[in-house]
């Protein structure tokens, strides 16, 4: 909140917030009872803090524990060592776990960043780096995501700083045991109270305002924790509003624009028939109103036909209609390339019972377009996306070809083929049958002989 009334908070001023909180927190804990070690072994318990991720507050947190550990081992006469006190609070703090997650979908919902075929794969990949514990596999999990994700690197390079990995990435904590145990990743406690309080007093005040606001807000929180120690009611009639949203719609804040539901659009214009059959009950409300002369009759509207109920414009009939593969992330080149194998498959000759292809994308192809032709209705188009993520994923992953989402040439995954199955009997077998031109059609055949010098150099 001071942020709103000093233009921004600097380094100085959260050192200055944490070190008086820390210091009521030391004069509550203190006791002759107890030794030293414990007092400060309950004093560091109460020192551990979720941080966002403003370097500020993180300097000024460092700051104000150090000032406040060093003022209470001078006055027990001991010399307080800096730069162990230092590496001390850097195992109590730890990140909001939700403003990540924030950033993180920002990112997500950026198409030019991730891409428009991603389907969340990043804020997937980018949460189990998060949760990682190994070391080597969060370098690996980060190494994939600079590869996928080049336009995201600056984003990855920020959070990847040793200041702020350290607060949010499991792998990369400083975070003590008695810290790390704690079930809370997040500031939201800390955040609705800023809410509440700009219910009482709103934004943007000035100061003197702003922190007599803030100290009659403070003292009402004191005298409703009383309450609630001696088992007084501080609340009457019916819950907070966010507490029935939250029961009615799952959210703290439901959406204020009512959206109307939107029917399917498939393309065609929408249905006019009830205005056209309803003429008469237009007619004899019309009669109720005064008669108009000419001139201040509006000109008459021209009537379209209407179209009849239940008709389609689009043929999905399996034998007038053809059914292609559905593209997906720049797979043009696979989709040809299947389209392509698919018409050569019909014409391949019956090979021996006793002679079987031993190439298992190969294999895997045949028994795809033997499906494809004996497939018809909704389980037409799984097939369909099964053969194309095949072979998409024989050329990324396997061959290694190209990365995904670049735009290649279908001959050069058709030559990676061919050379699978060069030496494959079956393959053999067909080859002979296609230099004698026996059992292809004229556009294969235009295709082979068009491309020979392609197809030859696989095969060799």
């Amino acid at each position: 909140m001071g942020s709103r009334w000093f233009n921004g908070l600097s380094r100085e001023h959260y050192q200055a917030h944490f070190e008086a909180v820390r210091g009521f927190a030391w004069n509550s804990i203190k006791s002759s009872e107890m030794s030293l070690s414990e007092s400060l072994q309950i004093f560091n318990l109460h020192c551990g803090a979720i941080m966002d991720f403003s370097k500020a507050q993180h300097l000024g947190y460092i700051d104000a524990y150090v000032a406040v550990a060093s003022k209470i081992l001078i006055s027990h006469n001991q010399f307080p060592n800096i730069p162990e006190l230092k590496l001390q609070v850097a195992s109590m703090m730890k990140g909001c776990k939700v403003h990540f997650e924030s950033s993180a979908q920002h990112i997500n919902r950026n198409t030019s960043i991730v891409g428009r075929d991603d389907g969340g794969q990043f804020l997937k990949l980018v949460m189990q780096a998060v949760e990682e514990p190994l070391h080597d596999a969060f370098v690996r999990a980060m190494t994939i995501l600079h590869d996928r994700y080049p336009n995201a690197r600056p984003w990855f390079t920020w959070w990847l700083k040793e200041s702020v990995a350290s607060l949010i990435f499991e792998s990369q904590r400083k975070l003590a045991k008695e810290f790390a145990e704690k079930g809370r990743e997040d500031s939201n406690p800390i955040e609705s109270m800023h809410a509440v309080y700009y219910q009482i007093a709103e934004k943007n005040n000035k100061i003197v305002f702003g922190l007599s606001s803030l100290m009659l807000f403070s003292a009402n929180l004191e005298r409703e924790f009383e309450d609630l120690k001696l088992g007084r009611t501080v609340r009457y009639g019916v819950a907070e509003r966010w507490k029935i949203s939250i029961e009615r719609y799952g959210l703290a804040h439901p959406e204020r624009r009512r959206r109307k539901p939107v029917a399917f659009n498939d393309g065609r214009p929408p249905d006019t028939t009830d205005s056209l059959i309803n003429d008469q009950a237009v007619a004899k409300s019309d009669q109720s109103l005064k008669r108009l002369s000419n001139s201040q009759l509006p000109p008459p509207l021209k009537k379209k036909a209407g179209r009849p109920k239940g008709t389609k414009n689009i043929d999905r009939s399996p034998v007038t209609t053809y059914q292609s593969y559905v593209h997906s992330n720049n797979t043009c080149y696979i989709t040809a390339l299947l389209e392509l194998l698919s018409v050569c498959s019909n014409q391949l000759p019956p090979s021996p019972p006793h002679v079987n292809c031993r190439s298992p994308v190969f294999f895997r192809l045949l028994q795809h377009f033997h499906n494809r032709k004996n497939t018809v209705g909704p389980a037409l188009t799984k097939e369909l996306a099964k053969g194309r993520n095949l072979i998409t994923q024989w050329c990324i992953e396997v061959k290694q070809l190209y990365k995904s989402g670049e735009f290649s040439c279908p001959l050069v995954v058709l030559s990676s083929i061919l050379q699978e199955v060069a030496t494959d009997p079956w393959f053999t077998h067909v080859k002979t049958a296609a230099m004698v031109n026996q059992f292809f059609c004229s556009s294969c055949t235009h295709f082979l002989l068009q491309n020979r010098q392609v197809l030859q150099r696989a095969l060799t």
